[in-house]
């Protein structure tokens, strides 16, 4: 039960590196292919420009200049980068207690890691939902189906932290 456990959570951060692989490259075709010419009339709609002042408004937008009237001319939300680096610094650290348990069989290191995982849940949940709070244009998407995948990856991990810790005695 303890290789198990391990495996799975070995698997679960396997599958989190690629969650967040595939945003990083999500993002960056996104900023590649540059906004879409409906969006930049839009954008210089809101802002009073005839259609041909949309592409200067569009292009005052996309290098951070203020576009009155328009969501661009606000900032955007920040994205949070303690909860970026918290949940996999704890999942981690938890893992790593882990290994410690299956290295020597000690209880309190099975202990120790279910309170780390459990923390890095907490703090990867909460950084799925802050991110769909603030939906920034600029940040990461990450796919959905790969996220629920990585949850539920993580939720057997904890099933089994938890059975293999009350099984050592």
């Amino acid at each position: 039960m303890k290789i198990a456990g391990m495996v799975v959570w070995v698997l679960t951060a396997g599958i989190g590196v690629y969650v967040l692989v595939t945003g990083i490259g999500a993002q960056r075709r996104e900023r590649a292919a540059g906004p879409d010419a409906g969006q930049l009339a839009h954008v210089g709609a809101e802002a009073g420009e005839q259609p041909q002042g949309a592409t200067l408004v569009g292009t005052a937008a996309l290098a951070g200049g203020a576009v009155p009237g328009s969501a661009a001319g606000r900032s955007a939300p920040e994205g949070s980068p303690l909860l970026e680096f918290t949940h996999p610094a704890m999942a981690l650290t938890g893992l790593t207690f882990w290994i410690f348990f299956v290295m020597t069989g000690d209880r309190p290191f099975a202990w120790i890691s279910f309170g780390v995982l459990v923390a890095a849940i907490l703090a990867g949940a909460s950084w799925v939902l802050a991110s769909r709070r603030q939906r920034d244009p600029g940040g990461l998407r990450f796919p959905p189906r790969l996220v629920l995948l990585h949850g539920a990856a993580a939720v057997c991990t904890l099933a089994l932290v938890v059975i293999a810790a009350v099984a050592a005695g």
